[in-house]
């Protein structure tokens, strides 16, 4: 039963909630659901891609609140290439799929980053990723009992919707940290026209802000601990902060895990095998009602990285 009253109160919220949502539309970053971004932190920092010193490439899955039907699934797939010691690229694709079709969301970036050398061991990589986000709605199971609603919308809509985000990377021997900026243009419904969307630049009040860090603290001859954060804000929300935590065997196997301040935790493994390759997984669930009508939620991380010929002589704590 209460599974049934969760499942009812999402299609209400969808549904009645259109109406405000096709007032405002605020296309938030599907990154910020992502919970092994320390994994790979160019998913949520463009700036990070700095510092990488050979071809690596990111795929991952995320199916959120499984047992609940309709719940979003995520896929993403990132890659990156150093252009020598300063200048760096990369891309990203990502598909969310939220309510077996009712939106999904494609989204393509490019990613592009400058490094600075500050010190001899002090790094600073500052960060530009711009694409866009095609989003398609069907809005045909809004009329579920055949009985059409005309304050409803019907039928399919489609649209694009440019995206921005700017990034800045600080990083060390065993130290990072990162801050980010994400909606930098905010795309909403166009109230002088009965359909359409118009994009707005710089809207202060719609922009994501992102803090992230970390440290790795060797402990004994084959351990090491690692610890990260990470905090979103945005204007009118409020704070979310991640407290992050691993031991890792040998930079082989890791296991940790997070708390999220909204009642989620998570726990995660991974490991690195064939040398260039690392499999993560990680497991949610909430301390509230959703907790409990769900099987939690299931995400899968595979990462790729190309040998260095030179070897590095940064370690930075990526889980």
């Amino acid at each position: 039963m209460r599974k049934i009253k969760i499942i009812t109160l999402l299609l209400l919220a969808m549904i009645f909630g259109h109406q405000e949502i096709y007032a405002q539309k605020n296309l938030a970053p599907l990154k910020s659901r992502l919970t092994q971004y320390m994994l790979h932190q160019a998913f949520i920092n463009p700036a990070a891609i700095g510092s990488y010193e050979t071809f690596t490439a990111a795929a991952y899955y995320r199916n959120q609140w499984t047992g609940i039907e309709g719940t979003p699934n995520v896929q993403g797939l990132d890659f990156t290439i150093p252009l020598g010691e300063v200048n760096y690229i990369g891309a990203q694709v990502l598909k969310d799929d939220i309510a077996n079709g009712y939106e999904n969301r494609y989204v393509f970036n490019v990613n592009y980053a400058f490094r600075l050398q500050l010190t001899d061991e002090d790094y600073l990589s500052l960060g530009l990723s711009a694409g866009g986000d095609y989003i398609a709605n069907d809005y045909s199971g809004l009329n579920p009992i055949g009985v059409v609603d005309p304050s409803l919308p019907s039928g399919t809509e489609t649209y694009f919707a440019p995206n921005m985000r700017l990034g800045a990377y600080y990083f060390r021997d065993r130290v990072y940290a990162g801050f980010t900026i994400s909606n930098i243009f905010s795309t909403k419904a166009n109230k002088e026209e009965s359909s359409g969307y118009k994009t707005e630049y710089l809207n202060w009040d719609e922009v994501d802000y992102m803090v992230h860090g970390g440290v790795r603290f060797p402990v004994g001859e084959y351990w090491d601990l690692d610890l990260s954060t990470l905090g979103r804000y945005k204007v009118g929300s409020d704070l979310q902060v991640d407290i992050n935590a691993q031991m890792l065997f040998d930079k082989i196997f890791g296991v940790g895990v997070t708390y999220r301040t909204n009642n989620e935790v998570a726990m995660m493994a991974n490991f690195r095998f064939l040398d260039h390759f690392r499999l993560g997984y990680a497991y949610g669930t909430f301390f509230s009602d959703l907790g409990e009508s769900s099987s939690g939620t299931h995400e899968i991380m595979l990462i790729y990285q190309l040998g260095s010929p030179k070897g590095s002589a940064i370690v930075i704590p990526r889980f």
